[in-house]
């Protein structure tokens, strides 16, 4: 009996206990809520956007790279005139002349005397010799290091049902970019020497 007793008297002061902290955490998150005040929306109204942006200066957009130049030599490159690019082929060789006569007008410097490095891979449509482009521009502070920028413009060709697989992003587009960067660091050297290498036979 005397067990229980305490047993129970120690239940009632626990109870007693829970209920006092939960009482006093009721009131002070009430009061906490009662000092809430409505605060404005983080961003004004779309018309007060407008309004803000009507006041403030136009920014004209500078031409960097030479946008009319890449769309140019992507049409070109991905034209029936190269015919897919397919190593050996005429439209193989007329991508090649474009991609050598953009180097030489812009000016780059050449490894060997030459643009052109020749190779030999694998035997495609009965040839094994393959022709990178490659020129560079020297850097301004660190010459003797160098930063390689690349793209294949070899490409599949056509199929055996005369489809022409023109690879505007695989990668004429690629090639174009190359091209129109090369002009403008000629004109921009960077700090460091910058090597534009236009690759035959998928980057072999």
């Amino acid at each position: 009996d005397i067990l229980q007793f305490f047993n129970n008297n120690y239940m009632r002061v626990f109870i007693f206990f829970i209920i006092t902290i939960l009482t006093i955490c009721t009131n002070s998150c009430n009061k906490d809520r009662n000092n809430i005040t409505t605060s404005p929306l983080p961003y004004p109204t779309l018309s007060e956007q407008r309004a803000i942006l009507s006041t403030k200066a136009g920014i004209i957009p500078t031409r960097i790279l030479d946008s009319i130049q890449i769309i140019n030599d992507l049409q070109y490159l991905a034209s029936d005139i190269c015919g897919g690019r397919k190593p050996g082929t005429p439209g193989h060789a007329n991508a090649m002349e474009l991609i050598l006569l953009r180097m030489r007008l812009a000016g780059v410097d050449s490894f060997s005397n030459s643009l052109t490095q020749h190779f030999t891979g694998f035997d495609t449509n009965g040839t094994t010799v393959g022709k990178n482009i490659i020129g560079w521009v020297k850097g301004t502070l660190y010459p003797d290091k160098y930063i390689v920028i690349s793209a294949h413009y070899d490409h599949l060709g056509k199929a055996s049902n005369g489809t022409t697989y023109y690879g505007a992003d695989d990668n004429a587009s690629g090639v174009a970019c190359l091209l129109a960067i090369a002009k403008y660091f000629k004109l921009n050297p960077h700090s460091y020497s910058l090597i534009f290498a236009v690759l035959d036979r998928e980057e072999t």
